[in-house]
């Protein structure tokens, strides 16, 4: 080591650093995660030689797109020590496949089409087509974003993609798969990424952070997996802020502060606060935990998913409940789903939708009354709020003897909201009568009109004509 890098350590390291998304980039198939169909089918075409001209790859973001166009490019150029062929399983690293990886190969050309959306860009890449690869096998094109070309240069690169010249494939990447014209569709083999699943996720992030050398509490990293909504990128990212957040340690706590979410245990004290018709408790419950990190959009997202949670349990059963919640989650979502029928988690579902939508166009960025609370009214404003909370507190009581037949909490509710929509329907037909009675009276009256001459008389009506 010399002087100068014995003097500045911290600049080496920040030098060093990559991020965990780069560093941990899969480089075989085996590795890439979560797609298992499409390794399964391109690991079959490679096998029998039916491998196509064109490949499309959809996705949201963070599940592979590039670096699945990466690693086909390699199977397609790979060439073994022993002279292996195009293939997906490499277990060594061939003549080509350091350079394909690191993005400089001369035949495997990645262009950004949203930087490069004109016919013009289209024009010089269908040029250089027809020239042989240097000195790979193949010619490669990858494509990212390629809903961003436009009209004139889909429409440039429709004859070379439906007949190219042997040496050249295609792989195009999208997030907008919608936007990519149907005749370009037709001329490709599509494949669509799906989301990780959060258990493969969290067991990746296990890995990763074994390989980092941090130690990390399961729950913690099934919070970074939840909420990297089934990116892997994106996961990542999270995890290797939480690395630097904890100082080399993943808590659970530590976890929820970084991401500004609310404990789940207090979520669903505050649920069922609400469902209680406890309007001053509900907004208590709702300022602590903005005065202890949890962003208000945040915490309405997470009442809805509390309450969807509840809503598949009580329609498919325990078995439903998402695996990554924790057994104290597990049980309070057991619980709700077997206290309140089926009826009763309508309201509060779209309450939170409507919820979730107020708080992003307010202004300010706090939890005021006016827009929580208006989100509950069947709960708020019911005539008798007392009934729901004895069907959410009387489970022992239930259980010692016989229940005496009677109306639950939600039922009244419900009862009492057909009752005021029975009661709004008999005074919209009681005023269309009326005014159907004012209408033919008006008939029956004489009028007054004018004659040719300019003159008014009177014209009878037809209760004056019959007589």
């Amino acid at each position: 080591m010399s002087e100068n890098q014995a003097q500045h350590p911290t600049q080496n390291a920040a030098a060093s650093h990559a991020a965990l998304a780069r560093k941990y980039r899969p480089q075989v198939f085996a590795e890439l995660i979560g797609q298992d169909p499409l390794v399964r089918t391109l690991r079959n075409a490679f096998a029998s030689g039916r491998i196509a001209q064109a490949y499309m790859l959809t996705g949201v973001r963070g599940v592979g797109k590039t670096t699945t166009a990466r690693l086909v490019a390699r199977a397609l150029n790979y060439e073994g020590p022993h002279g292996e062929g195009a293939t997906i399983d490499f277990d060594e690293e061939g003549v080509h496949c350091r350079a394909i990886l690191e993005g400089r190969h001369l035949d495997v050309i990645e262009m950004d089409a949203a930087s490069h959306t004109g016919i013009d860009d289209i024009r010089d890449l269908i040029d250089s087509a027809h020239y042989k690869p240097n000195t790979a096998r193949y010619k490669v094109y990858i494509i990212d974003e390629v809903h961003m070309l436009s009209k004139q240069a889909f429409n440039g690169l429709l004859k070379t993609l439906e007949e190219p010249p042997e040496h050249v494939k295609f792989i195009f990447a999208t997030t907008e798969v919608r936007k990519v014209p149907v005749t370009v569709l037709s001329r490709c083999q599509r494949f669509d990424l799906k989301r990780i699943e959060i258990e493969t996720l969290t067991d990746h992030l296990a890995r990763v952070a074994k390989e980092e050398g941090t130690e990390a509490e399961p729950a913690a990293l099934a919070l970074i997996a939840r909420a990297g909504e089934g990116s892997v990128r994106d996961a990542l990212s999270i995890l290797d802020r939480a690395i630097a957040f904890g100082s080399g340690r993943i808590e659970v706590g530590t976890v929820r502060e970084l991401l500004g979410l609310a404990d789940r245990g207090r979520i669903f004290d505050l649920l069922e606060t609400v469902l209680k018709g406890d309007a001053g408790g509900a907004l208590s419950a709702l300022g602590q935990l903005n005065r202890d990190g949890a962003e208000p959009g945040q915490v309405i997202t997470d009442l809805a998913d509390a309450v969807h949670a509840v809503t598949v349990a009580k329609a498919a059963g325990p078995g439903s409940i998402d695996p990554a919640a924790g057994e104290a989650e597990r049980g309070r979502i057991e619980d709700l789903a077997k206290r309140l029928s089926m009826p009763c988690w309508r309201a509060p579902g779209r309450c939170c939708s409507r919820g979730m939508t107020r708080c992003a166009q307010a202004p300010v960025r706090s939890p005021p009354p006016t827009w929580f609370w208006s989100g509950w009214p069947m709960w708020a404003t019911c005539r008798r709020p007392a009934k729901l909370p004895a069907s959410l507190t009387a489970s022992a009581r239930r259980r010692s003897g016989p229940r005496a037949p009677r109306r639950s909490g939600p039922t009244c509710l419900l009862l009492t909201c057909h009752r005021l929509r029975r009661l709004r329907l008999r005074r919209l037909l009681r005023s269309r009568r009326d005014a159907r009675a004012r209408g033919a009276q008006h008939h029956g009256r004489a009028r007054p009109v004018r004659c040719a001459s300019g003159h008014r008389k009177r014209k009878s009506g037809p209760a004056q004509r019959s007589r």
